[in-house]
């Protein structure tokens, strides 16, 4: 199994910067080969990370709570107190208008879908020159952010 390079990037690992890359912004194939330290078991993660949206007119509700829950959307002194019941609140009674608009675009959001598929092109891409693994991660519904580390710990 590969060992990931979590939380570093191809540039920071060897300070590339413009001269780094070829005319198309991908690393020289010698310094792909030096950025893998040589080791075919040596693997890049790469984590597409998105706010996320529901999948379904269902999630909606919950995943407005998820939002609302957040203390960097609702912060106020003694916030954590109060934070759970306005998080209840507020998706419960915009659940619905909410739902009229996910409706009249095919009943959930379309970013995760969008992010998938950004992600298989960047990996098709990253896999010309390097063992590389690309991920998606969302903050307020699924993949959440939780599931896709474990799914790195559970590849490595």
């Amino acid at each position: 199994m590969p060992a990931w390079d979590v939380g570093d990037t191809l540039a920071a690992r060897r300070g590339l910067g413009d001269s780094g890359a070829n005319a198309r912004g991908r690393p020289r194939k010698a310094d792909a080969e030096q950025m893998t330290h040589g080791s075919r078991n040596h693997c890049v993660g790469v984590v597409l990370f998105q706010l996320g949206g529901p999948d379904s007119l269902a999630a909606i509700e919950p995943f407005l709570y998820n939002l609302f829950s957040d203390p960097d959307i609702i912060d106020f002194p003694f916030a954590r107190l109060a934070r759970p019941t306005l998080a209840r609140l507020i998706s419960s009674r915009r659940a619905k208008k909410v739902q009229e608009h996910y409706a009249r675009i095919g009943g959930k959001s379309p970013i995760r879908e969008l992010t998938e598929r950004q992600a298989r092109s960047l990996e098709t891409e990253l896999r010309k020159t390097l063992d590389a693994r690309v991920l998606v991660a969302m903050r307020y519904w699924h993949p959440l952010t939780e599931e896709a580390v474990e799914r790195v710990d559970a590849e490595d």
